[in-house]
Formats: C-alpha cells, sequence, structure tokens
C-alpha cells in the first residue's frame, strides 16, 4: 500500500487492528507509518511511532528509523534516527536483507543533519539492491569484494553476474563456479592473492568435497558441491526463482524438490548460492518450509489447470499456504519465488491453446490500440487521464502499457512522450 500511495486505507486499516489488538505494537507502528503520509498528521504519527518504540525491540525502531528519515532536518530527531537504526545494523540478521538499503540511505540522512559527514559518506548500501548495469561490466549485484563466508570459504562478490567461491586448502586454492568470463575469475584470484599466496591447483590438500549432480530447479545439469567436514555446500543456481531462465523452456519444480531434499538431507550449516541475494535470502533453515509450500503450490496449480483456470486466475489467488505458519523464515523466499513458479508449471502443462480463447487469436499491439482509441473517443487525453488514474492507483505496469498503445495512436502527443530517463509519462 505504500508504493501505491494508498496512504489513508493503509492508516485506517493498522489503526482499526491497533484498535483491536491493542497489545500488538506492530499495528500501531504501522498505523504510525501511513499517518505520517497524511497532510497535517505528522505530530500524531510519531507519537505512535514513539509509543510503539517503548513496547517492544525491532521492527518499531526500523519504521520509526526510515520515516522520521524522511522528514525535513529528520522532524529534529537526527539522534533518535541513528539510535534506532544503529541497533537495527546491530542486529540485522533478524531483518530481510532487503531492509538494509533504507537503512543505510536514512542514516546517511541522519548524519549529514547531526554534520557528521565522514558517517554518512560511508554508509553506502552494499547489499541485494546495490546493482548496476554497464556495457563493460553488465550486470552486477554490488560492488568487487570478497566475503569469508566461513574459515577458508571465500565468496567473490560483484565480480560477474554471479558469484563464485574459493577454498582454500592446505596444497592450494579450489575455485567453485567461476562465472562467465575468464577474466572476472582473474580479478577476483587477483584480490584473492591479498589474503593469500597458495598456488592455483586441481588438486584438493586437505579437504574433501563430494560432487552431486541435480535435476533441477534451474537447469536439468546442475551440480552441488558439498564440503562435508566444514558444513557448506554450494548450490550454484539450483534456488533461481525463475525456475529456469524466464525465456527458455527449463527448469523442473519436480527436480527442484529432488535437489532441495538431497541438500537438506547433506545437513549443512551453511549454503552458498550463485548469486548474492540467494545467499541471503535461501539459508538451509528456510529450506523445510520452503520445500513444504511449494509441494502444495505445485499440487495448487496442477489442479487449477485441470479445472481450466486461466494463469492469471492462479496468480491472482495470492495463494499463502498454512504451513507457512510453522515455518516463518520461509515466508519470504516462498513469495519472492511463488508468482515465477506458477507460470513454470502452468506453461509446462499447457498447450498453446488457453482457456478462454487465449491463443486461439492472436492481436498486434497497433489493434489494441487502436480498439482502446474507440472507446476513448479519439483522444489523447483518454488516455493520459486512464494512466494517470492506474498510476495514483499503484499499478504501474498496466500504465505503462496502456500509456505505449496511446503513443502508438498519438505519436506526437507530448503528454505521452518519453521522459529522458525512458520511462512513459502520462
Amino acid at each position: 500500500m505504500l508504493a501505491a500511495r494508498r496512504y489513508r486505507e493503509g492508516y485506517d486499516f493498522f489503526r482499526e487492528r491497533s484498535q483491536a489488538e491493542p497489545g500488538n505494537p506492530l499495528y500501531l507502528t504501522l498505523a504510525g507509518v501511513f499517518e505520517a503520509r497524511l497532510d497535517g498528521a505528522v505530530d500524531d504519527a510519531i507519537g505512535k511511532l514513539d509509543a510503539a518504540a517503548e513496547r517492544d525491540l525491532g521492527l518499531p525502531q526500523y519504521f520509526r528509523g526510515v520515516t522520521l528519515a524522511e522528514f525535513p532536518d529528520c522532524a529534529g530527531r537526527a539522534e533518535t534516527v541513528v539510535s534506532d537504526l544503529e541497533f537495527v545494523l546491530a542486529v540485522r540478521d533478524r531483518f530481510p536483507a532487503g531492509f538494509m538499503r533504507a537503512v543505510h540511505r536514512a542514516l546517511a540522512v541522519a548524519y549529514r543533519s547531526l554534520d557528521r559527514q565522514d558517517e554518512a559518506d560511508t554508509e553506502v548500501p552494499l547489499l541485494i539492491t546495490d546493482s548496476w548495469v554497464t556495457a563493460e561490466d553488465g550486470f552486477r549485484f554490488g560492488p568487487p569484494r570478497l566475503v569469508e563466508k566461513a574459515p577458508g570459504v571465500y565468496v567473490a562478490q560483484g565480480y560477474d553476474f554471479a558469484d563464485f567461491s574459493f577454498v582454500v586448502t592446505d596444497s592450494g586454492i579450489v575455485a567453485v563456479d567461476t562465472g562467465g568470463d575468464p577474466r572476472h575469475a582473474r580479478a577476483a584470484l587477483q584480490d584473492l592473492r591479498r589474503i593469500t599466496s597458495a598456488p592455483e591447483k586441481l588438486t584438493v590438500g586437505g579437504v574433501d568435497f563430494a560432487l552431486y549432480p541435480i535435476p533441477g530447479g534451474e537447469t536439468h545439469d546442475g551440480l552441488v558441491v558439498h564440503l562435508p567436514d566444514r558444513g557448506i555446500v554450494f548450490t550454484g543456481d539450483m534456488n533461481m526463482p525463475y525456475l529456469g531462465a524466464p525465456f527458455f523452456p527449463e527448469g523442473s519444480a519436480e527436480g527442484l524438490f529432488e535437489a532441495m531434499q538431497l541438500v537438506a538431507d547433506l545437513e549443512p550449516r551453511l549454503l552458498i548460492h550463485g548469486h548474492t541475494p540467494l545467499t541471503e535470502t535461501y539459508s538451509i533453515e528456510t529450506f523445510p518450509g520452503l520445500l513444504a509450500a511449494l509441494r502444495e503450490l505445485r499440487d495448487l496449480v496442477v489442479a487449477a489447470v485441470g479445472e481450466g483456470r486461466t494463469l492469471v486466475e492462479i496468480l491472482h489467488r495470492n495463494h499463502l499456504p498454512d504451513v507457512l505458519r510453522e515455518h516463518p523464515n520461509a515466508v519470504m523466499p516462498y513469495i519472492i519465488t511463488r508468482d515465477h513458479f506458477i507460470q513454470r508449471i502452468y506453461e509446462q502443462r499447457t498447450g498453446y491453446w488457453r482457456p478462454g480463447g487465449e491463443g486461439i487469436e492472436h492481436f498486434a499491439p497497433a489493434e489494441w490500440a487502436a480498439a482502446l482509441d474507440i472507446l476513448g473517443g479519439g483522444s489523447a487525453d483518454a488516455f493520459v487521464s486512464a494512466g494517470t488514474e492506474l498510476l495514483d492507483r499503484g499499478d504501474h505496469a498496466l500504465a505503462l502499457q496502456l500509456t505505449e498503445y496511446g503513443r502508438l495512436r498519438h505519436p506526437d502527443s507530448t503528454a505521452l512522450g518519453i521522459c529522458d530517463d525512458g520511462s512513459s509519462t502520462g
């Protein structure tokens, strides 16, 4: 609701929940978060945030800190922002990794407000949202860095699209998953040489490596590398949420289940995936609940396909299996995976003719644009008005699609033009 700017609706909902359950400070916190975005309600909103923060430690501090940082001069509460968010960083393992970018950004604002510029300049988020794309580097999830995940086990993050790892043994260095470009592997190895001068060899000195071929879930020819003495498993892209590249006919739900069960049976203490966001999100602790939830989701999708349900109907169920109540740490990876998982199974179990006639007739974008232009009376303003309303409702993708249709019919319309950053305006 925040992303959709439905502030009044969010405030009313969480205020009612807070009144119904006064013992739950999270509802009071969220009521304050939404109220802070309503005109003339700042003082009351801050009062709610303060009251909730006095009753619990954790999310109330996170939300109070990031909310206060949005006000000019942190609403005169920069010290509170620093106190709240430095606490959050101290216990960051209790929070989703994606929350940390907002923490760093808000801390930088508070430090500047307190004239602590040096500290503000160092608050650079190095997490899953800190990504970029250039012609030379391609896509990167973060800046190049070596992270020692366990003694002698280093993960090279940011050198390539995928992460890769080095295991330092008594006889040399073993590289696991060296990325897609040998230049990137060499760059990471150069940085590793600052840590160890051990020779690079194929022999594995003093460290047992067990190799397990797996049938899914991204591809049918994956490989899991297990360090049994250290309790570490390198999974590659086994848990990529797309269940195979979205533009290829690959990936297998059943293969994913088999691979996850194999890894769980190895009883590792640490999983290192092929990408930093996967390592941060799909920990071994999430596997029992995630595996059970995805199996239930698979059964639901298969049954829905048999009933003739459309893909959109299945997606709009937003199915949350009850088993997640017993495994709250699996909720985030399940939600990240859910829509892609549904689409993959649906694609594999249906043909090119779908329920409701989809696939029997195909319409070009220009044909849809012409039909919508009839509804809009042949006016570019109709597309602008509808696109603006969709944006206000938070339906950004639909607004973009409608605007693109409008531009096909009214290419000279400045209101339907293209911004400098390439996005459509309405």
